[in-house]
């Protein structure tokens, strides 16, 4: 009796555990947890385990199995193939598909093939493949995005010809642009660790969902966010990273708790940059542009009156700086598929030199600043957010976020001739409001439609001290000469209120239309209390301002073709920065401009894709036109008739303020090609032009690029990966700069002593490898040669010399 009993045992478990199957990784070979499992009709629904395994005894053999997961396509397949599989299913990562999702564009998710504009996804194996240092650096070396830079930490990209204020950068879907966001370059891309993204997308034009400031395009960082309930109750992991040619070492540590009904993710980030390393293969034929003769050694605490001779004619001194970055995500289960998340961010960055002015030099060739950098910053984010389902007609789902941002910044600067040394602070709080909505109809058409308000408060102080030095020691100081500020010293606000609705319907399976529109009022508030410096014609002064903005689209969709129309409008209204600064750069001092005004952006363009392989590789190519009303530029201004000029910093220097400038215009093109060429080979390449003029003015615009393009070309092996890429950008005509503002840096190009003139920003070609290695599912090394060929140059309308050979190597352990 007992061996009966014991031998029945025996058959019903290793009949159940015949039944375990594993689901893996196509690519990799490895196992892949939280798969969720179910039947046809939704009954019956498990998850795979840590080691990928599920038990599938309750299905019948004719019964047709769903396997799905957020990173991984949808996958369909009876019980009965998967017997005759052997018991294993593999799954393919949606990376690896062109129609991939798109959060973005209407605030909600949308298949690629039922949007209009181009957009750009960069998910989060391109950014570990990529090791960036910055999301600036992310964005770069994606090489569909122009990015500027002026000193070691810095990064501002350019979408379409415009830049700074005029590209919106939202993370977690709270706007990072602010009351003194400014135009010319703006570095808050490098205010956010790459290593805590999930996913980056990059619309390009103008969206008038988004409101103002996002003329050129919107940058969305989508940070990661814990899963509730995994199967590993605690996960972890530690990310070491070293750099060459900046001596850069980063270190990353992260964990993940999971339990039943929450989740919580934290990381923290070091990173510390050193002095960037040139390329010294001069193929542009110029011996000693970008070169650093001499620098300065005055920092807080040491004083030295002479410039130092750089003897290492490759190395960039004062372009070091260390950043830190914590990050927490934390996700409640509500009950009913509703969540509530608190999301925290904090990034500090330690002082940054400001390399062009440091490099700057006087009338007599010396150096100009023995100090100029931007002090210790931070940026603290604050959000909870709520995720509601609805099962009404009207509403099916709700995103409630609200957000407080703290940002500290400030500038201090001392001439050689001088022991004064100068401190302009900032601090900028936000409060801000998003309220999206959508639901969807039978006709399968989407109405998605939300609210958004914001506050910003700016408070600037100045002020000066006057060293006292010991040798070459600091050994304190006492108040020095009153000093002005950058912004209102009275204090700032500027605010906006907006509503939105966007539509789309399917015409059919081949055809859809999409249409948009926006309601935004601003107002902007600046008040000054010290007339010392500039005597203003106005203390207090107040602007409003308000826009309807709206889009258009068709999606015609035949067999393996898209085509795709679009008609947009954007609108960026001024905030404190263009009205109420205050600086100089170069002898140019700008000055307040109350009487400016909001400009707009007028959209037109079309792309035309060709898919092969089904839907696995395709061929694009598009253009588009934009005509800016009241465009704003910096020129020449009078802050009292025939008054061009004023003594500042005790130098007599041209006045110059942000106008409008009339009208512009900027059209271009892009040509692709991406996808599978075969099973372990990809490739992604695209070519980009872009025209800009100012059409009043007769002059050209600032921030348009040359030519320029990148082609990258993968092969993929089980766990091995390899990647090598190619980035390229034409000169430029010294004709096309934009002369007047100074934003493309023309000086900061090669100087010609037999014209006496700049050359202009000399073409350049350069090859990145890449190399990613799974040990197994918890160790992985990434390897990387940029620039191998350890080639010189510069990127658009940049100061500091891009660097040279660089040897990369990242480690990831999963604990």
């Amino acid at each position: 009796m007992k061996r009966g009993l014991l031998s029945l045992l025996i058959l019903a478990s290793t009949t159940i555990f015949a039944q375990n199957i594993k689901v893996i990784d196509m690519e990799t070979s490895f196992a892949i947890q939280n798969i969720n499992v179910k039947s046809v009709n939704g009954k019956l629904t498990f998850h795979t385990n840590e080691r990928g395994i599920i038990n599938i005894r309750n299905f019948r053999k004719k019964d047709t199995l769903v396997f799905s997961h957020p990173n991984y396509e949808t996958y369909r397949i009876t019980k009965r193939q998967i017997i005759k599989n052997k018991y294993v299913v593999e799954m393919l990562k949606k990376y690896q598909k062109l129609d991939n999702v798109i959060l973005s564009v209407s605030r909600t998710k949308n298949k690629k093939k039922s949007i209009a504009k181009q957009v750009k996804v960069i998910d989060r194996i391109e950014t570990k493949k990529i090791m960036p240092g910055t999301s600036a650096d992310l964005l770069e070396k994606s090489g569909d995005i122009v990015v500027q830079k002026t000193q070691g930490g810095a990064g501002s990209p350019i979408i379409r010809g415009l830049e700074a204020n005029r590209v919106l950068l939202v993370v977690d879907g709270i706007r990072l642009n602010n009351a003194i966001s400014r135009t010319g370059h703006l570095h808050t891309a490098i205010t956010l660790s790459p290593l805590i993204l999930q996913r980056t997308e990059v619309i390009y034009g103008p969206s008038s969902i988004y409101g103002s400031d996002a003329l050129g395009g919107v940058i969305n960082f989508y940070t990661k966010t814990p899963t509730i309930n995994s199967y590993k109750k605690l996960t972890g992991g530690i990310i070491g990273r070293y750099a060459s040619a900046n001596n850069e070492t980063t270190f990353n540590a992260n964990a993940t708790i999971s339990q039943l009904s929450w989740a919580s993710s934290f990381d923290f980030s070091f990173s510390d940059f050193g002095d960037i390393r040139m390329g010294s293969n001069r193929i542009h034929g110029y011996k000693n542009w970008g070169v650093v003769d001499k620098y300065s050694l005055n920092t807080n605490r040491y004083y030295r009156a002479t410039a130092n001779i750089n003897t290492d004619k490759t190395l960039q001194p004062q372009t070091a700086y260390q950043q830190k970055d914590f990050f927490n995500k934390t996700v409640i289960d509500l009950g009913k598929h509703n969540e509530l998340l608190f999301n925290t961010q904090l990034n500090l960055n330690s002082s940054i030199n400001r390399f062009d002015k440091l490099t700057q030099q006087t009338d007599s060739g010396e150096l100009k600043y023995a100090e100029w950098r931007y002090g210790p910053s931070q940026r603290l984010l604050f959000s909870p957010q709520l995720l509601l389902h609805f099962d009404k007609k009207w509403l099916k789902k709700a995103n409630i976020i609200l957000a407080y941002q703290d940002i500290n910044e400030s500038r201090i600067h001392r001439k050689f001739s001088s022991l004064d040394q100068e401190h302009q602070e900032e601090n900028v709080k936000v409060l801000s409001f998003n309220a999206d909505f959508n639901t969807h109809f039978k006709n399968k058409s989407v109405f998605s439609y939300g609210l958004e308000s914001t506050y910003n408060k700016v408070q600037s102080k100045a002020y000066s001290k006057t060293l006292i030095v010991d040798g070459h020691s600091i050994i304190g100081s006492v108040q020095g000469p009153p000093v002005p500020t950058r912004y209102p010293d009275g204090g700032s606000t500027y605010m906006n209120f907006a509503a939105y609705g966007n539509y789309r319907y399917h015409l059919s399976n081949k055809s859809n239309i999409n249409a948009g529109v926006r309601y935004t009022q601003t107002y902007v508030r600046v008040k000054w209390i010290d007339n010392t410096f500039i005597n203003l014609p106005y203390n207090d002064n107040e602007l409003a301002n308000y826009a309807f903005t709206g889009d258009l689209s068709y999606i015609f969709s035949p067999k393996n073709w898209k085509i795709s129309a679009l008609a947009s409008s954007g609108f960026r209204s001024p905030n404190v920065d263009d009205i109420g600064k205050i600086r100089e750069k170069k002898g140019k001092v700008t000055v307040p401009n109350i009487y400016l005004k909001p400009e707009y952006a007028y959209n037109g363009e079309m792309n035309i894709t060709r898919f092969f392989n089904h839907q696995k590789f395709s061929v694009s190519a598009g253009g588009y036109f934009s005509y800016l009303y009241h465009y704003i530029t910096r020129d020449k201004f009078s802050l009292q008739p025939g008054v061009t000029d004023i003594l500042y910093d005790g130098e007599w220097a041209e006045t110059y303020a942000n106008v409008n400038s009339g009208d512009a215009r900027i059209y271009g093109g892009s040509f692709t090609i991406n996808g599978k060429l075969s099973k372990r080979i990809t490739l992604e390449s695209g070519v980009f032009y872009t025209k800009g003029r100012m059409i009043d003015a007769d002059r050209p615009m600032p921030s348009i690029p040359p030519l320029y393009g990148n082609s990258t070309l993968t092969y993929k092996y089980k766990n091995f990966e390899s990647s090598l890429m190619y980035r390229f950008m034409l000169d430029k005509p010294v004709e096309e700069y934009d002369v007047i503002g100074g934003i493309d840096n023309l000086d900061e190009s090669p100087f010609n002593p037999s014209s006496g003139t700049y050359a202009g920003f000399p073409k350049w070609h350069i090859f990145n490898l890449y190399g990613t290695y799974h040990l197994n599912k918890n160790f992985s090394v990434y390897l990387a040669i940029e620039n191998i060929f350890d080639v010189h140059y510069k990127e658009f309308a940049s100061a500091v010399s891009a660097p040279g050979r660089n040897f990369k190597v990242q480690l990831i352990s999963k604990l």
